[in-house]
């Protein structure tokens, strides 16, 4: 375990940092998700004249930003720490903010690279997620990180809800973050692990170490070889790429879904945008059952979850797909939205609990990496 600087070391030091990582990705690392609020006040109270395949591109810079962005913080997290690739990816919302604020609704160009910044804040996300190793049942805390996530797709919305003027929201939501960066400036580790050398319980040590693919404990086996070893022998293991096979599987109707839904539900007549609005609500409120999700994986088992997450978007797509009215449409909406929280909450958390997180940043931004690939296709 590496050890990490760090002013807290009252009994209460846990849940001051997972306090902190739930607000820090509520906040900042699935504002992309948001984008049909944002969206339709672009087009209404913004006058846009772009093209649906122009707001389409501004929302696939920031989705693929949130993809495949993880995979770099993943990395530098590994390699740099904690605070500082937290840091880095809140400043980059900072920026993006501002560019949303700022830029002209009929500026395509302005629009997809503050989606693009914005979408990096995903980072934070990956940075803050290795907290779970700090308690018992790391997959109850893991799935609310993830609910968290969906959290912050509602952002949007409310900003949009306050005020027309994208400038005051979104400078105010700037400068909110540029604190919420001072904050973790202040209490997150300098290193990768949130363990203190000093504390070092058992059982959070056992959550740090990387793992033999099954959760087993055979940690220990791994120390005689070098680190690059290592990786490669988790790169490979067989249960790494069925999740890899499965989770990029399910990304592909995920990203398609939330980038669609504005206009499809247009199609199905929702004039007056009110059902936009309720995916957004419904899409935050699925971060309420994100620790029963976690719990279903602690004592369940994973593999049961995974296939009711699978089960879940697969009905949300048929839903879509069918000519049902706007109320039954709302069904849909509510089952992709817990079926979305799941099926992530499920993807980190196999890999936390099967992998450990010493390789956590590279082992599950990897995957990120490539489902973003896959899903522009």
């Amino acid at each position: 375990v590496v050890p990490c600087v760090s002013p807290l070391k009252e009994p209460h030091r846990k849940w001051s940092l997972f306090a902190l990582s739930f607000v820090a990705v509520s906040l900042c690392a699935g504002l992309v998700y948001g984008w049909p609020a944002l969206r339709r006040n672009l087009l209404l109270a913004g006058g846009s004249t772009l093209s649906e395949e122009q707001l389409g591109g501004c929302f696939t810079a920031g989705s693929w930003a949130t993809q495949g962005g993880r995979f770099f913080f993943g990395l530098a997290r590994d390699r740099y720490g904690t605070k500082r690739t937290t840091l880095i990816s809140l400043l980059f919302v900072v920026g993006g903010s501002l560019g949303i604020g700022l830029c002209s609704a009929n500026s395509a160009w302005a629009l997809g690279a503050s989606m693009f910044l914005i979408g990096l804040g995903s980072g934070s996300q990956l940075c803050l997620q290795p907290v779970a190793g700090l308690f018992d049942r790391a997959g109850t805390i893991l799935a609310s990180l993830s609910g968290a996530f969906q959290i912050s797709g509602l952002i949007f919305l409310v900003l949009t809800s306050i005020t027309d003027n994208r400038m005051h929201s979104f400078v105010g939501f700037a400068l909110l973050v540029a604190v919420l960066g001072i904050v973790s400036a202040l209490m997150l580790p300098m290193g990768p692990s949130f363990v203190l050398a000093e504390d070092s319980p058992s059982d959070a040590k056992t959550n740090e170490e990387e793992g033999g693919g099954s959760g087993d404990g055979r940690a220990s086996n791994t120390k005689n070889y070098s680190r690059a070893r290592r990786i490669r022998r988790l790169l490979f293991h067989s249960e790494y790429i069925a999740l890899l096979s499965w989770f990029s599987i399910c990304i592909i109707p995920l990203q398609y879904y939330v980038g669609s839904i504005g206009f499809q539900l247009e199609d199905k007549n929702d004039d007056d945008g009110f059902f936009t609005s309720l995916f957004s609500i419904l899409y935050a409120s699925a971060a309420l059952l994100s620790p029963f999700g976690g719990y279903l994986a602690d004592v369940l088992g994973l593999a049961e979850t995974q296939a009711l997450a699978t089960l879940l978007v697969a009905s949300s797509m048929f839903i879509l797909a069918s000519p049902a009215p706007l109320n039954i449409q709302s069904v849909g909406l509510a089952t992709y939205s817990v079926g979305r929280m799941l099926t992530f909450g499920m993807y980190f958390t196999n890999v936390g609990k099967r992998f450990g997180y010493s390789n956590y940043g590279l082992l599950a931004g990897l995957g990120l990496l490539l489902t973003a690939i896959i899903s522009l296709v």
